[in-house]
């Protein structure tokens, strides 16, 4: 169901880890001391957590509960976490618990001929207490298991034959005398679904006398690196994608250094798929939280300490946001960013400036302009300031220097928003009217763009009457932006070789990695592959918009965790202003108010596409990476 949490800023990946429960094997019977005791565990369980219910219904729930501890292998003697876990399932609405039901059946079902053997029933019937987000691999996982052992008995279905045949001919052939490589080739075989088993071996038999005895050795040792301790689902996905990448390769091309590329990619998707799995779990264990969903006292003592440790820092954070703060550094208007040829860094980015955007942002969404109500907003920020000197044991404001905002700073902040970003979109509208020498663009969506550029340098230098009319220019700009937009991805149709896309790919992947996303930062370093003039309109295509997998950001010299309801995505800009081709630059995007769901629309590799119907870009920028011109 849930997990129970750490969190360490410290983690270069992600401050925040999940451990879950995570389904390896059920009990066929138990010890009759150990059924007696696992049966006196739930009634108590359920009696002191449910008083509210009636005899009868009490008795079905426990009922309920311990259909699925009793499956709990019999060599687990601390079962707390899981007991509460199972009760947590029992009680959601018939509704949603059926429907988790159904889900488990779907994943493991098609893998097995009716009728489903019982000990499959068992591991669906245990499989309630996998979080959702985890479930697709773990139960996936258990197939492959499952296979396995069937492959290892003495009576080998013939289903197995022409698998059995193959890894054992690659055993021989490439003196594989540790196990795990003929492993990691069944996880890959027994994880696709039935029907795409027999094309799964065609391929490993292709591949057999291109260099698999060397790539996939690299590929392991690159997996281990990252977890010691890989689920056999997430192994098998990791040899089929490069299994797959490999084979699409031109034989021209199938060399070392794209064997390294491909498994730096492979291994790339495999943490970006991991931490995903982590941090949706982390999500959904607080929303539980939230909600009053019943924790074991241990795991609800360590979830409560992390959501503590996060909520220090973003207290901190939210008092350098004060009233007494803004009226020093909004007051001027946003300094432009000086062209850069180096990759020296700037001087400390300005969070002010970009708070300011991130504040009009949540302040004037929607589709129609809104008056804003400045009394409300200070009331609710000095609420905001309260709490956060409460967290951080802050008796006075006076003291501190964290004066709260008042209604006119609230309009302070809108003047400094407003102009922020229609400088953000100005910006955006120039490069892409730069691309238009050499992309062809619907003449009216350029003269809808240029016809933005005067009144948006005005309300850069906060020259506008009326917040209504400056609100609705922003909402034409985002929407020209938008137009043209989609105009260049439906009418460019450009298909690179697929080893420009493997190298760009990692280049990009490696380049990411080096840097820091920092809140308002506007430069960075070097993207180390050159691409030509004409390679922008693919570059545009296959990375705008799209999500990178991360949860740190540092704002204002410390370092936190991104919001549930802040995500980040790279923007290819049409030119640079540091003398490069162009930029890829990562932008804060926001969840739309009321709006639930994942940023990026699932299925999408490295980096899925954001879903721009319940998220929108906020246009601040937190890093600026260069893509350089092929000489």
């Amino acid at each position: 169901m849930y997990g129970y949490l750490n969190f360490d800023i410290q983690n270069p990946l992600t401050p925040w880890i999940a451990h879950y429960f995570a389904l390896s094997d059920v009990a066929d019977t138990l010890p009759p001391k150990l059924e007696g005791a696992r049966k006196i565990g739930v009634e108590y369980l359920v009696k002191s957590s449910c008083p509210e219910l009636t005899e009868a219904n009490r008795k079905l729930l426990c009922d309920q509960v311990y259909n699925v501890i009793r499956l709990l292998p019999a060599d687990m003697t601390q079962i707390s976490f899981e007991m509460y876990m199972a009760l947590a399932h029992c009680r959601l609405n018939t509704d949603t618990r059926a429907a988790r039901e159904q889900r488990i059946a779907s994943i493991m079902a098609p893998h097995f001929a009716e009728p489903v053997q019982q000990h499959v029933k068992d591991l669906q019937t245990l499989a309630v207490l996998v979080p959702d987000a985890a479930m697709n691999v773990v139960l996936r996982s258990l197939v492959i298991l499952t296979k396995r052992s069937m492959v290892r008995a003495p009576a080998v279905p013939i289903a197995f034959k022409r698998s059995i045949e193959l890894f054992n001919k690659l055993s021989i052939e490439y003196h594989w005398r540790d196990f795990k490589f003929r492993e990691a080739l069944e996880a890959c075989h027994f994880g696709r679904l039935p029907g795409d088993q027999s094309a799964c071996l065609d391929l490993i038999e292709q591949a057999s006398g291109t260099g698999l005895d060397k790539w996939l050795p690299l590929l392991l040792d690159g997996l281990a690196a990252c977890d010691k301790n890989l689920l056999a689902a997430d192994l098998g996905d990791a040899v089929y994608g490069l299994l797959q990448a490999w084979m699409a390769l031109e034989q021209s091309q199938r060399d070392g250094s794209a064997m390294e590329d491909l498994v730096a990619i492979e291994v790339a998707r495999f943490v970006t798929r991991r931490t995903t799995r982590c941090n949706d779990i982390c999500t959904a264990t607080m929303d539980a939280i939230n909600r009053k969903v019943l924790f074991d006292p241990t795991s609800m003592a360590a979830n409560t300490a992390a959501i503590v440790a996060c909520t220090v820092i973003q207290a901190g954070i939210d008092l350098g946001m004060s009233g007494t703060r803004l009226r020093k550094e909004l007051s001027q208007v946003k300094p432009a960013p000086t062209p850069r040829a180096s990759e020296a860094p700037q001087s400390a980015p300005d969070p002010m400036h970009a708070r300011s955007v991130e504040w009009l942002v949540d302040w004037i969404e929607g589709p129609a302009p809104v008056r804003i109500n400045r009394q409300a907003i200070a009331k609710a920020e000095t609420q905001v300031l309260q709490r956060a000197r409460t967290t951080m044991k802050h008796a006075a404001p006076d003291e501190h220097n964290d004066e709260d905002m008042t209604e006119k700073d609230v309009g302070l902040v809108l003047d400094s928003g407003l102009s922020t970003y229609a400088g953000y979109v100005l910006g955006d509208i120039n490069r892409l009217l730069s691309r238009s020498k050499s992309v062809k663009i619907q003449p009216k969506l350029l003269a809808d763009c240029e016809n933005l550029v005067q009144p948006l340098q005005d309300l850069v230098q906060r020259h506008y009457t009326d917040e209504l009319q400056a609100q609705d220019l922003l909402h034409r700009a985002d929407a020209a932006i938008a137009a043209v937009e989609q105009d260049i991805t439906a009418t460019i149709r450009l298909e690179k070789p697929e080893r420009m896309r493997q190298q760009f790919e990692r280049a990009l992947y490696e380049a990411l990695n080096r840097e820091r996303l920092v809140y308002g930062r506007e430069e960075g370093g070097v993207i180390q592959y050159a691409m030509g003039e004409s390679d922008w309109p693919w570059a545009y295509q296959t990375f705008h918009q799209r999500w990178i997998n991360t949860q740190l950001l540092e704002i204002d010299g410390k370092l936190t965790g991104l919001r549930s309801d802040r995500a980040m995505a790279m923007y290819v800009t049409g030119s640079s202003h540091s003398g490069y081709g162009f930029d890829i630059s990562v932008h804060l995007w926001c969840r739309k108010s009321g709006c639930m769901g994942l940023p990026y629309v699932e299925g999408g590799g490295l980096y899925p596409r954001m879903n721009t119907r319940t998220w929108r870009d906020s246009r601040i920028t937190c890093l600026v990476l260069h893509v350089p011109f092929k000489n």
